[in-house]
């Protein structure tokens, strides 16, 4: 239950109210004492008040504040937020046989942002392969292949330029605040059961860049599960949550061998974005099509596979989508439209589940 807190002048004017019942005195005109009592009075109830509600939002997760919900964190998760990770990527180059390239050099992109080689390379031909690390974790310099980077220093006998060949390894964002509370909380709720559903989304809370993970008993089989892996938005391979292959690799290393039961055979798979598409018959004002997307990106974003035993009994239609809901996102953007129709994947529907992997995103809104 929130507390309340009442302002300054609704304390001081209760304290004046009580002074004048217990005195039985009219008013308080040329009582100085009493005046002074109560203003002084009014301020330790205030303080008092305002202690008493922070420490009723610290004690539990969910309304926390920052450095509260870390010390939740480090007692039931046992670590901190999980720290933004750095890209690698293999990179081709050309230079003289016999040429170096140090341990230490860097490497520009266009946006300013450095990379790093770990460990010397010497050329063996006119060309060659050297892995770089970038210097600013997270997505914000992630590179794609085919993007040229330029040494910072130029090398004797070294083309100063090079191109991104692959990625290594992919870079993640840092936890928000927000994911670390999620993740505290779902420490809470879901407790080990040697195997269940709820164990899997436990051992994965703190892998970097997964969203959630749904496992689901593999159909006809016996003791093999496919556990599908969303990754966050920012990290994954096309925006909707795919994640990428090293996110699934730090998922597999962090269940096998030690975690899951003797006997067990573990599937590590992506989720499949399903493309939600939506038109709008004699929609009024087309300009509004981009905040009507962003509307529905948000509502879209919650609607995920039910996970019994994993999920609270409360979010069993989770993973049902209607058409009406929608229509609800919809005209929030105080839009005027005669008709809507809605495609999953290109099939119409006015209600559709979402399991085994499956998540939707929003596609596009079309006014028809």
């Amino acid at each position: 239950m929130a507390i309340v807190i009442p302002r300054y002048n609704e304390l001081y004017n209760a304290l004046i109210s009580d002074f004048k019942n217990k005195f039985e005195i009219q008013n308080i005109v040329g009582k100085s004492v009493i005046v002074a009592m109560a203003a002084v009075l009014a301020g330790k109830q205030k303080l008092m008040y305002t202690a008493l509600a922070t420490v009723n939002k610290n004690i539990y997760p969910d309304l926390a504040d920052e450095e509260t919900l870390r010390r939740f964190g480090r007692i039931r998760l046992g670590r901190d937020l999980n720290p933004p990770t750095a890209g690698g990527y293999i990179v081709l180059v050309s230079g003289n046989v016999g040429a170096e390239i140090p341990a230490g050099s860097t490497f520009s992109d266009s946006n300013g942002y450095l990379f790093v080689l770990d460990s010397t390379f010497t050329f063996t031909g006119s060309t060659g392969a050297i892995v770089l690390r970038a210097l600013t974790p997270g997505q914000e310099s992630a590179l794609s292949e085919g993007t040229e980077l330029q040494l910072t220093a130029p090398l004797t006998d070294v083309d100063s330029f090079a191109e991104v060949y692959e990625i290594s390894l992919s870079p993640t964002d840092g936890e928000t605040i927000d994911e670390y509370r999620e993740n505290v909380i779902n420490s809470f709720r879901l407790l080990p059961q040697g195997g269940s559903r709820a164990d899997y989304r436990v051992w994965n809370e703190g892998v970097p860049g997964v969203r959630e993970v749904y496992p689901y008993a593999a159909s006809g089989t016996v003791g093999e599960v496919n556990l599908y892996v969303e990754a966050f938005v920012s990290d994954s391979d096309d925006g909707y949550g795919t994640p990428t292959a090293s996110i699934l690799e730090d998922v597999e290393n962090t269940i096998e061998p030690n975690r899951i039961p003797v006997g067990t055979t573990v599937n590590y798979l992506s989720v499949t974005p399903k493309p939600i598409d939506v038109y709008l018959t004699n929609l009024d004002d087309d300009t509004l099509i981009p905040q009507i997307k962003s509307n529905l990106e948000a509502f879209l974003y919650d609607k995920r596979p039910y996970i019994a035993g994993a999920d609270i009994i409360d979010d069993k239609n989770k993973g049902k989508l209607y058409s009406s809901e929608i229509f609800q996102v919809i005209i929030q953007s105080s839009v005027s439209f005669d008709a809507i129709s809605c495609e999953v994947d290109g099939v119409e529907f006015t209600m559709t589940e979402f399991t085994n992997g499956n998540i939707p995103y929003i596609n596009e809104v079309y006014p028809v």
